[in-house]
């Protein structure tokens, strides 16, 4: 089951800033992830460069392009759908749902759930014994969501879904 975890305060974060979270839920697992602020809006996604283990909040905002760099190669990744948009990278990273409640920015992290073959995994992965997440250690457990339609746009192999129901920024 998903929760809403504490990232950080509204005030924390000045605009065009990215930061990395290391969020632990009521279940152990945690999730490396990079929280970015683009004027009032919080974005969040893995803080793993899909290419190379390198923390994507190191990188460069590009905030008129809701956009961040990965510091190593200079592959762009989508703030709001995770798309890999630049080589080397070719996968997408994934996205957190954010929301504010007062000052305080919430990142919603999955569940950890036991597949029919008894291995612990995050709440989208698929349950085959060689998937990545399954060979990763638990804090490098991150969401793989799988392909759905979100309103009318499909949106890659990531399940982006704000809380109003649409892609884009929590505001």
């Amino acid at each position: 089951m998903s929760e809403w975890l504490h990232a950080c305060s509204f005030d924390e974060m000045t605009p065009a800033t990215a930061r990395r979270l290391d969020l632990v839920g009521t279940d152990g697992v945690s999730y490396r992830v990079a929280l970015v602020r683009i004027g009032d809006d919080f974005y969040a996604v893995g803080d793993r460069c899909s290419h190379a283990d390198v923390s994507l909040s190191e990188g460069t905002v590009y905030d008129d392009e809701c956009q961040l760099e990965c510091i190593k190669h200079g592959s762009l990744f989508s703030l709001t759908t995770g798309a890999a948009l630049t080589f080397p990278a070719t996968r997408p990273v994934p996205v957190f749902d954010v929301k504010r409640e007062g000052d305080a920015i919430m990142v919603c992290v999955p569940g950890q759930i036991v597949g029919p073959d008894g291995l612990k995994r995050s709440s989208g992965d698929a349950p085959s014994a060689t998937s990545s997440a399954a060979q990763d250690s638990p804090q490098d457990a991150l969401p793989q969501a799988s392909s759905e339609l979100v309103g009318s746009e499909q949106v890659g192999s990531q399940q982006v879904v704000s809380q109003q129901g649409s892609v884009g920024p929590v505001r």
